[in-house]
């Protein structure tokens, strides 16, 4: 029997430009005064669908749906080959891929993983958890800490990895699976699909836009915490279904290289520890 990872692992890796008039995908910012693009959104279809924190490296990192956002993302030519799975990057299906997401330079990124669903609030959430061991309760939060107001998906839940950041410190690295539709909107019988799938063995790819946030707060001898984002744009069924059954399937991330808050020796390391 094959053992579920409890890290991502990286299949394929492969760098690419995408240049597009225009993209079902987008990122955006907003601000005020002295700080005009001081948060950031991910936008489907021209409307936000998640704040995805702000440009500040010193601040907790964070994610939020936004309520009234109700967008999903169509690769209905791809849906047979991705349902399979792949095991490596096929040019055809990252250039198709490509079309939906906004000019710009992207590390592409296959990987292996086992999901873990998170509810909101709960243990295993990373604001309620390992957030608050990082900077504490947030005495402007409801409740103290942070809501991203829809529950998510973890592959090692309530520990981070670590990996050797500046001035040779431990610090934390995370990865968030983050869907556009909410758990109740997803249908049953393509969930049992997949799970039966996967317990043949297939190995389905779901797919992803993926940013890294590397938070550094100023507290003394408070690890920094590296957090990488994969903004699910296909395969929630998929990872409902892999989530259940404890079963491995394939994630092609599109990491967009200039929307985070990182550098590029912070996405080396992220490489590095998943290589």
């Amino acid at each position: 029997m094959t053992k579920a990872p409890t890290r991502p692992s990286i299949i394929d890796r492969l760098d690419v430009n995408i240049s597009n008039l225009s993209s079902a995908v987008a990122f955006a910012r907003k601000g005020s005064g002295r700080w005009p693009e001081w948060e950031r959104y991910l936008v489907v279809h021209g409307e936000p669908a998640f704040l995805i924190g702000n440009i500040c490296g010193t601040c907790e990192f964070f994610f939020e749906r936004i309520e009234e956002a109700s967008n999903g993302v169509d690769v209905e030519e791809l849906s047979g080959t991705l349902a399979a799975g792949i095991d490596h990057i096929h040019p055809e299906v990252a250039n198709a891929l490509g079309k939906l997401l906004p000019s710009g330079s992207y590390h592409l990124v296959l990987m292996r993983l086992t999901p873990h669903l998170i509810a909101a609030g709960s243990d295993a959430d990373y604001f309620a958890h390992e957030q608050v061991q990082q900077i504490g309760f947030d005495p402007v939060m409801e409740g103290g800490t942070h809501h991203p107001r829809i529950d998510y998906y973890r592959v090692k839940p309530t520990e981070g990895l670590p990996v050797i950041g500046d001035q040779d410190r431990t610090d934390l690295s995370f990865d968030f699976i983050i869907p556009l539709h909410r758990q109740n909107q997803l249908d049953e019988e393509r969930i049992r699909y997949y799970m039966q799938r996967l317990e043949e063995a297939v190995m389905p790819t779901a797919v992803a836009v993926s940013v890294l946030d590397v938070k550094q707060p100023e507290i003394e001898n408070v690890q920094d915490h590296r957090c990488m984002g994969h903004y699910l744009l296909d395969g929630h069924h998929k990872l409902a279904a892999a989530a259940r059954t404890g079963k491995p399937l394939t994630l092609l991330s599109f990491i967009a290289n200039d929307q985070g808050v990182s550098n590029s020796d912070d996405l080396q390391k992220y490489l590095n520890l998943h290589s």
